[in-house]
């Protein structure tokens, strides 16, 4: 069983999130598959393109395996958009995947200040 854990910015909780929230209680699984990714894109939008740039730049870094150049772009992002909760998660990933645990759970407890909300999705695997 995978624990999955994210936390609902604040900021972006719409109607869009109320309504896929609630499709998600009752979603099978090939439907929670598509509405957590709906989910995911939501949480992602920060309500500024520049933003989006930096979060999708430190996405792109971590992905090619340059977490510390991740931890820039997503520091940057943090220093314009603190309210912004999947800044601070990203960054915490990307700290993490370099072995930095302190910042990372420093990070996630800046999520958790901003996102109250938590997100918990088993799945059987």
């Amino acid at each position: 069983m995978l624990l999955f854990l994210s936390c609902l910015p604040l900021t972006a909780q719409t109607a869009k999130l109320d309504a896929l929230f609630a499709e998600l209680l009752t979603a099978d699984e090939a439907a929670s598959q598509r509405v957590e990714a709906d989910i995911w894109l939501e949480w992602s939008k920060s309500g500024s393109a520049a933003m989006d740039l930096l979060l999708q730049r430190g996405r792109d870094a971590m992905a090619n395996g340059q977490p510390e150049i991740a931890i820039e772009h997503l520091t940057a992002l943090i220093d314009h958009a603190p309210g912004f909760a999947e800044g601070w998660n990203a960054r915490a990933t990307a700290y993490y995947q370099t072995g930095d645990f302190g910042p990372s759970i420093a990070d996630i407890g800046q999520v958790l200040t901003l996102n109250p909300l938590l997100y918990i999705r088993t799945r059987r695997g």
